[in-house]
């Protein structure tokens, strides 16, 4: 069956709301309790998706099937298993039950099979071939994406994982650099959060300088090498934080990014354009981290889609290279008139 690009698109996401779920559910309790909300929205939007493929008015949860089952082929499967994620969703949801690990594994176990046998018999493709990746907006970034999903599923995983550096790197590109202390008025990113830093002075060398101003080595003093030792540290601590505050203001989770970090090769590019990318001995990812970093850029693309939508420009606005070609005068509140002085 060819499915529309509409249609490809709504199965992406809903499996991208099952990845969601499953990866919620490995969490400590009482956080893995969230991933019931998460495979039941993943189920229902399925649900309706089918409706609307047989074009169907969408019905409450338990009558799906037997609203879809005559329609279906094999008929609509998975009732017993979706009313029982179904009743402790709601539990969760509506009485405070925390459900137990045993309530989550049974649902996501239902859930994974219910997805697997409803996309099959209604759409006739495998449900582990629908790729999360159709949900990435940025164009260019969901090529590499693909690229990475086609060398996993040839078995080099090593060489997927390096392609999802490159896809997350080419995600963030735009957003590195040097931008305009007035991000408001100029085109700089707001989340570039100052200059980047490949590499940045040692105490050493930032004492050295401070030597030379104040006319050679015999002039140093514990104080300067404080000094040193000071603008060293703060200048390793901003290229560090740099990556957090880029995560947290785009609703990222920050330990989630370090995992990502630890589990795909560095990359260093050189002045001629070569890239190397390195790892410790005897790195061999999981398919589990594979899908794991996965999901994280695909996480990154649809937040940072979302953040680039709000710093478009309003239509009356007209820029240049330095900025707003024009400025106006909204609005004054005169000063404050002071009373005479008294004679």
């Amino acid at each position: 069956m060819t499915l529309d690009p509409t249609t490809v698109r709504r199965l992406a996401f809903i499996r991208y709301l099952h990845r969601l779920g499953d990866t919620q559910a490995h969490l400590p309790d009482p956080q893995s309790a969230v991933s019931l909300l998460m495979l039941h929205d993943a189920v229902e939007s399925l649900l309706l998706l089918v409706a609307d493929h047989y074009g169907l008015a969408s019905p409450k949860f338990e009558d799906y099937w037997k609203v879809l089952g005559p329609r279906v082929p094999g008929g609509l499967t998975g009732f017993r298993g979706m009313q029982r994620l179904h009743r402790s969703r709601n539990d969760f949801k509506h009485n405070g039950v925390v459900p137990s690990s045993a309530t989550i594994a049974l649902a996501g176990t239902d859930a994974a099979t219910f997805m697997a046998a409803t996309v099959q018999a209604v759409f006739g493709v495998d449900y582990t071939d629908v790729s999360m990746v159709d949900v990435v907006s940025q164009a260019t970034v969901r090529a590499v994406l693909r690229a990475a999903e086609l060398e996993h599923a040839g078995g080099n995983t090593r060489l997927a994982m390096v392609k999802l550096r490159d896809a997350f790197n080419e995600l963030f590109e735009p957003h590195l650099g040097q931008p305009d202390i007035s991000w408001v008025t100029r085109r700089g990113s707001p989340f570039a959060f100052g200059q980047e830093w490949y590499g940045g002075a040692s105490a050493p060398t930032i004492n050295e300088v401070i030597e030379r101003v104040l006319g050679g080595p015999a002039r140093s003093s514990p104080k300067a090498r404080a000094v040193a030792r000071q603008v060293a540290s703060a200048v390793e601590s901003a290229r560090l934080m740099r990556p957090a505050l880029r995560m947290v203001t785009l609703g990222l989770d920050f330990p989630t990014y370090l995992r990502f970090d630890l589990l795909v090769p560095e990359v260093n590019t050189y002045s001629d354009g070569t890239r190397t990318y390195t790892a410790p001995k005897g790195y061999a990812p999981t398919d589990d981290e594979f899908s794991f970093c996965l999901e994280f850029v695909v996480t990154a693309a649809l937040r940072l889609a979302a953040a680039e939508a709000h710093q478009q420009d309003p239509d009356w606005l007209t820029r240049d290279e330095r900025g707003w070609v024009e400025g106006e005068t909204v609005h004054e509140i005169p000063a404050p008139e002071l009373p005479a002085p008294e004679e």
